[in-house]
Formats: C-alpha cells, sequence, structure tokens
C-alpha cells in the first residue's frame, strides 16, 4: 500500500502489530480531508492480520509501511516511521487509541508556530467500556500548568510518552532523536530528550487524543521482559537527567523493584545493586509507598 498526499502538514506515525480493528478506528477518526500523511509500520503482524490490512479500505493519505522481521517493537516501527516521514510536522499515535474531534482545528492553529520545536495537547482516556480511565490523568495535568517556568520544565521531563504532542521534523533530525528499540517503554528517553533540547516548546488546553486502557496493551503487559525493560529505560534516563544537571526529576525505580522482587528475589536483588552502582538511588519516590494502589496504577499506565 503505497499511497501518498502530496505536500501532507502532517506525518503520523502509527507502529502496529496485529490490531487491524483497533487500527481501523483510529485511522477512521483521523478526518479524509486533513492535510497528513499516515504512515502505518507494522511490526512483523501474523499472515491473517496481514491479509485483513490489505483488505480495509484505508483511504488514500494512509501508506502501510512493512517490516517483515521477527523480534520487532514499537521503538523500532516508530524509527522507520521517521525515516518515511515527509511533513514539517511529526504526530505519533498508538493503533489502539483514537484521536477527538478537537483535533484537526487545533494541530492548524498550532501548526502556524513555526518556531515551536514541540506543542504538547491536553488528552483524556478511556477503558475498556468507554468509561474516562485514570491513564490521561498525570499528563494532562501537566499540560494544564504549564503556566510558568517550574510548570514547563516539569512538563518537559515529566511528560513521557510521544502522544498528544506535534513534533518540528527539522527539530527531530537536528538532534538525531530515535526511539530505544526495546520490548517496553521505548518512548521514555525520546520523549526526555527531545523536551530537554527544544529552544521553544509550547502547550495546547485542546483535548485531542484519547488513550485507551486495555488489559491486554504492551502497557499493562506485566511481564519479566517488560519489566526489565521498563527498568533500563529508567536508568538510562535517570543517568541523563543526572549529567544535565537534572537529578530532581530522575524516575523512581521502587516499582520495578516491588515488581521484580515479588517474582523473583534473587533477580531483585541484582537490580538494586545495578541502580545503586549507576548512582541511582532507590529511595526516590519513596513517599509513594504511602499510597501504594495509585502508584500502581500510575506506573501501569505508562
Amino acid at each position: 500500500m503505497e499511497n501518498k498526499v502530496e505536500n501532507p502538514l502532517f506525518s503520523i506515525i502509527i507502529p502496529h502489530k496485529n490490531s487491524a480493528a483497533l487500527l481501523a478506528r483510529l485511522i477512521e477518526s483521523i478526518p479524509h480531508d486533513f492535510p497528513c500523511e499516515i504512515l502505518v509500520v507494522d511490526d512483523n503482524s501474523s499472515a491473517s492480520t496481514i491479509e485483513e490490512l490489505r483488505g480495509l479500505r484505508f483511504p488514500s493519505s494512509v501508506r502501510l509501511i512493512m517490516i517483515g522481521e521477527p523480534g520487532g517493537n514499537a521503538g523500532r516501527a516508530r524509527n522507520l516511521g521517521l525515516r518515511h516521514a515527509r511533513s514539517p510536522w511529526i504526530v505519533f499515535a498508538d493503533a489502539d487509541d483514537v484521536f477527538t474531534e478537537a483535533m484537526p482545528s487545533a494541530l492548524l492553529s498550532a501548526a502556524s508556530d513555526t518556531a515551536a520545536d514541540i506543542v504538547y495537547f491536553d488528552v483524556t482516556s478511556r477503558n475498556e467500556v468507554g468509561e474516562t480511565s485514570y491513564r490521561h490523568c498525570t499528563y494532562s495535568n501537566l499540560v494544564r500548568n504549564a503556566v510558568d517556568a517550574n510548570g514547563v520544565e516539569e512538563l518537559r521531563y515529566r511528560h513521557t510518552p510521544p502522544w498528544a504532542k506535534m513534533f518540528s521534523r527539522a527539530f527531530l533530525k537536528r538532534i538525531d532523536a530515535r526511539f530505544d528499540e526495546v520490548p517496553a517503554s521505548n518512548d521514555i528517553y525520546f520523549s526526555i530528550f527531545c523536551a530537554h533540547n527544544a529552544a521553544l516548546v509550547r502547550t495546547c488546553s485542546d483535548i485531542v487524543y484519547v488513550v485507551s486502557q486495555r488489559s491486554g496493551s504492551i502497557t499493562n503487559t506485566i511481564s519479566t521482559t517488560n519489566l526489565l525493560s521498563k527498568f533500563e529505560s529508567a536508568l538510562k534516563v535517570n543517568s541523563f537527567l543526572k549529567s544535565e544537571g537534572k537529578s530532581k526529576f530522575q524516575h523512581s525505580i521502587i516499582y520495578f523493584l516491588y515488581r521484580t522482587f515479588t517474582r523473583n528475589p534473587y533477580l531483585g536483588m541484582v537490580l538494586l545493586y545495578r541502580s545503586v552502582r549507576a548512582g541511582n538511588n532507590p529511595l526516590i519516590g519513596a513517599r509513594k509507598l504511602l499510597s501504594p494502589i495509585r502508584t500502581l496504577q500510575q506506573r501501569e499506565s505508562r
């Protein structure tokens, strides 16, 4: 599927794996006359899913890019999408989420500010039965509170997903921004690295994106492999923040230690040792233990 739109203003990059029906729902939430190219990067889906994809009636703005090799991940798919993107502005979406009706006008208005490197938008979330969920709360509050220098700094270093933002493609190329190609948390370092290097960030109060809270998503699949991947990503981000004099924004690793200890105490001790050796303070965020349920919800929504 090699459809192309002439001179698109936005490139919407969507990593996809075995979720054709949800992908179709996401694409349906993008108006056909919106000036964009939609880059769907398929990460080695099953043969039946590929057949289903090819049978869907996508608009002419959709380009389906096939990785076709085992062992991939969303980070690799997003990086491939970046290499194919042709538009001045880059937008990321997950295949199981949707855009709101406010998205087109909000993005078009924001695109008029050609000096911005990143624009952040408000966001909401829904669970599997369509009820408002909690997954958006942290990020929505960051956008709403970015009304002064302190709020903008919090936004830069704590808003870790790539969705509900638009990035200047020239800016991403200039800083050579890439996603980590790992099983989970591929986007955390990318988001913080970009925000740290952005000369100018803007915010928009319009809610443009709906995050899905699904039990089977990568975010909520708490396997040992995903735990280790998230732990390594947290160490990488913390090392970067420390080197840039932003230690106060380092991520807590207590969640990873707790989850690992409950499964494999020896592995938990190994992670604790690695954390201390890497210069991380394992007690960062310890006060959150006073409200463990809320903390688990926040960590498992990232």
